[in-house]
């Protein structure tokens, strides 16, 4: 509930990574991911025929009554930190499609009035803007999952809170809401600009594929017809 983790490796090594970075468990050794996303040192692991998850869990959920009042603020910085970097990514990605999109109308009309020229030109643009889509588009894709991972957490706890209120202080159950409210919200505003953000990367990545076979269907009606650079994953000598 506590969105805290705990490994422990009984044979071979694993390698741990979260926000605040990474450490390598190794045999008989175990380490604890925490709400902030800190890692512990590794350390001595319990014996496998002593562990009790159960346990565990219970007193992660005992502690996060205790620590919820303090991390509830740190939880909505984190969520709307990750928020803030997901619009930023979309935003890039709006103007890269855009751009991507006019080049991609600019081949075609070149191809139409055998100005292989200008179609040689707009290709190399296209190649270049397409590498920075894709990464624009993976960023968003991580920043994505990061913002969902977080949101999905706000939801657990706020169905955590309403079954436990009689055990938080009085003074600070507003606190706690509030946050939690605060989140929700965001998460309202913010599913529509995904949404359309998501459905853009899909079109725009049509329009490409679209885009390589309509070049491919012209080469193969005859070499008077060249367009130029050959778009990105074709193989091949030019003509």
């Amino acid at each position: 509930m506590d969105a805290s983790s705990a490994v422990t490796v009984d044979q071979g090594a694993v390698e741990v990574e979260a926000e605040t970075g990474k450490v390598v468990v190794s045999e008989g050794m175990a380490t604890e991911v925490d709400i902030d996303q800190k890692i512990t040192a590794p350390t001595r692991a319990i014996p496998r025929e002593k562990r009790n998850w159960q346990k565990w869990r219970h007193a992660r959920r005992e502690s996060l009554i205790r620590k919820l009042p303090e991390k509830s603020p740190r939880i909505r910085r984190r969520f709307e930190t990750a928020a803030n970097r997901a619009l930023q990514f979309a935003g890039r990605i709006g103007q890269a499609a855009d751009r991507l999109n006019d080049r991609i109308r600019k081949v075609k009309s070149a191809v139409s009035r055998g100005d292989r020229q200008q179609a040689r030109r707009e290709m190399r643009q296209i190649n270049t803007l397409e590498k920075r889509y894709r990464q624009h588009a993976a960023e968003f894709r991580k920043g994505l999952n990061r913002l969902r991972v977080i949101g999905k957490h706000s939801m657990r706890l706020e169905t955590f809170v309403q079954q436990n209120l009689d055990r938080f202080p009085p003074d600070k159950t507003a606190a706690i809401r509030s946050d939690l409210a605060a989140i929700s919200k965001k998460r309202a505003e913010l599913r529509e600009t995904i949404r359309s953000t998501i459905a853009k990367i899909r079109r725009t990545y049509r329009n490409l594929r679209a885009l390589k076979q309509f070049i491919q269907r012209q080469r193969k009606q005859g070499g008077q017809q060249n367009p130029g650079p050959r778009p990105r994953g074709q193989t091949g000598r030019r003509r």
